[in-house]
């Protein structure tokens, strides 16, 4: 497998992906306002946390057995009768408690979450089995399908009158179509799921349960504590700007899918070659995230104002400390992968149980104290703690190195870029969204200037786009 033309398909699919939720959601934002958007968030959040139950952390071990060598539809098969116990229990978990649910999200939402719950969970198994292929490449355009079906539909409800339940139906139906390209590009082969098998992926399943808490937990526990907290306006808000801060690990999951599959083809006798990898792969992992972090800074207030509307300009010290934490949560992704592709995951385990503390602990003090702002700090704070953790645990596999040069390279490239559009705000501050994204532009091509000035940083991008253009 080619780890840059993998790297580069998925890249192109998040970026179009991205473009397209950024005018989705823009729109969503001014026609419906935060406290609907709020709604919809929570019903994300509530099915993210509760796909923890159904998935039992079988998805990755899905990929890593399916890498090394078993039979697909085998462990497929195994996946399968593992999701539909977890969820049955998520299901009346959901029953019981349907009135607290709705009482909390602000609709009926608890069949819509069980529904898109099982879509989720097999579109993970089917997916999960195409990079234990090494098809990484393959699955680029299915989150993009999704998308598309999402945003066109939920845009034409809400043209028509929708609310916050129309976009859960909107995200019913393109989670659906995900799902069905999903199977129709993996067709396994029908087999019973044996005994054998199920023990086996719930073997390495019971350590990767944990980093899945983990991903599921820093994604939404943020959002989570705000909706008990505070309100479900101050979620849509929070929300907006943490899927704004996003953007800037569009590198970093574009290269963390192919990671894993990779360490484990070369996890007997190439350890150095592993090292080498993750090495490189954390340059262009960051390469956004650095100037993202100068430019949240010098006109977050304006881009946010400007995309979503008034009521969401106050988040730019939340976008901004949110970029930031970034930086650790990409070193995080990578290193993670790497250890689950080493057959690590009890060491994975062990840090997201640190970060996942960290995490709930900090974001009830914060926001209590300090309310949105809190929780971004809350969250960049774990992020640091399970990138440490999972490097020191790392060191001791394989030989792995921060690439401090290049990283210092990237710095002084943004540092460049904020001097120079922090001049021109001082002539000519931005008005509207034109300006706004004039501005961008013009930050993200001195920036890029700036960068490529340096031979090590022209290095990796001309190897990259050479692999890409080869195909091999």
């Amino acid at each position: 497998m080619n780890i840059s033309l993998s790297s580069s398909k998925l890249f192109i699919a998040k970026v179009s992906n991205t473009v397209l939720s950024f005018a989705a959601f823009a729109y969503f934002a001014r026609e419906l306002g935060a406290g609907v958007l709020g709604t919809f968030f929570l019903f994300q959040a509530l099915l993210g946390v509760l796909s923890i139950v159904a998935d039992a952390g079988i998805g990755t071990a899905v990929e890593q057995r399916i890498g090394r060598g078993e039979r697909v539809g085998e462990v497929v098969a195994a996946a399968a009768a593992i999701t539909v116990g977890g969820a049955g229990l998520v299901g009346l978990g959901l029953f019981v408690f349907r009135g607290d649910v709705t009482a909390y999200v602000g609709v009926d939402a608890a069949p819509f979450i069980l529904a898109a719950l099982v879509l989720s969970r097999a579109t993970t198994i089917a997916e999960s089995a195409l990079r234990g292929e090494l098809r990484v490449g393959e699955t680029a355009a299915l989150q993009l399908v999704q998308q598309l079906v999402f945003i066109g539909l939920a845009t034409a409800l809400v043209v028509a009158g929708g609310g916050a339940l129309e976009l859960v139906g909107a995200y019913l139906v393109g989670l659906g179509v995900r799902f069905v390209w999903a199977v129709w590009k993996l067709r396994p082969s029908i087999a019973r799921p044996s005994l054998a098998r199920i023990r086996s992926l719930l073997s390495f399943g019971k350590y990767n349960i944990i980093p899945t808490i983990g991903l599921q937990v820093h994604s939404w526990m943020d959002v989570l504590i705000i909706g008990f907290i505070l309100t479900q306006d101050a979620v849509g808000t929070y929300e907006i700007a943490w899927r704004v801060a996003g953007v800037t690990l569009l590198l970093t999951h574009a290269i963390g899918p192919s990671i894993l599959p990779q360490t484990s083809a070369w996890a007997e006798a190439n350890a150095d070659r592993i090292g080498r990898l993750l090495t490189r792969a954390t340059t262009p992992a960051l390469a956004l995230i650095i100037p993202a972090a100068v430019g949240a800074f010098l006109i977050g207030s304006d881009l946010l104002e400007a995309v979503f509307g008034p009521p969401f300009a106050g988040a730019w010290l939340v976008l901004v400390v949110l970029i930031v934490g970034k930086i650790p949560e990409a070193i995080q992704i990578l290193v993670g992968r790497c250890l689950l592709g080493l057959d690590r995951p009890d060491l994975v385990a062990r840090a997201t149980v640190v970060g996942i503390s960290l995490n709930l602990v900090l974001n009830v003090v914060l926001i209590l104290q300090f309310g949105l702002i809190g929780a971004a700090v809350a969250t960049t704070l774990a992020y640091t703690a399970g990138m440490v953790i999972r490097v020191v645990y790392l060191s001791r596999l394989v030989t792995y190195r921060l690439p401090v040069a290049n990283l210092l390279r990237l710095t002084a490239a943004a540092a460049v870029m904020g001097v120079a559009v922090g001049g021109l705000l001082q002539v000519a501050p931005p008005s509207g969204l034109l300006a706004v994204l004039a501005y961008v532009g013009f930050g993200g091509v001195v920036y890029a200037v700036a960068a490529l000035s340096f031979e090590s940083i022209r290095s990796l991008v001309f190897d990259f786009a050479r692999a890409v253009t080869s195909g091999g």
